[in-house]
């Protein structure tokens, strides 16, 4: 399900993208015309980010083993990014660190749940959305 932080959130890297040069919008692969993944792309370089709104306090992330296993063939580098709280604050993982953690997290259906601590050690942690954006953009454009 995409909510409206998570649109919000994907508006906010086209915007903060488009001034340089990094074009951002709905990744057409992604499964089910989720709005959930985005590409974003620099001349020839591209990545795809997976983004997620956390369910409740102290609830947890699902990320759909569809989606995963669409960004897994891609081809290309991917990140989830797991949002929190305000708008502006989350956490950015690897396509490395969710597929060490697919190994270990729960899964219901078609979904893992991911919660926040130990889950997800290691990951970048981000509170302002200027953070996320540089992590996201790093050596992309």
């Amino acid at each position: 399900m995409t909510t409206s932080k998570v649109i919000q959130f994907a508006a906010g890297l086209e915007r903060e993208g488009k001034p340089r040069g990094i074009r951002v919008g709905c990744w057409p692969h992604a499964t089910r015309g989720t709005q959930n993944v985005v590409v974003m792309e620099a001349g020839p370089a591209s990545r795809l980010v997976y983004i997620t709104n956390k369910s409740d306090d102290p609830g947890f992330w699902s990320l759909n083993e569809n989606q995963l296993n669409g960004l897994r063939s891609s081809g290309k580098e991917w990140f989830a990014v797991l949002l929190v709280g305000r708008l502006e604050t989350g956490y950015v993982l690897t396509s490395l660190q969710v597929e060490k953690g697919t190994h270990s997290w729960s899964q219901n259906r078609s979904d893992f749940k991911v919660h926040e601590g130990q889950e997800i050690s290691g990951s970048f942690t981000f509170d302002r959305f200027s953070d996320a954006f540089a992590h996201l953009m790093a050596g992309l454009g």
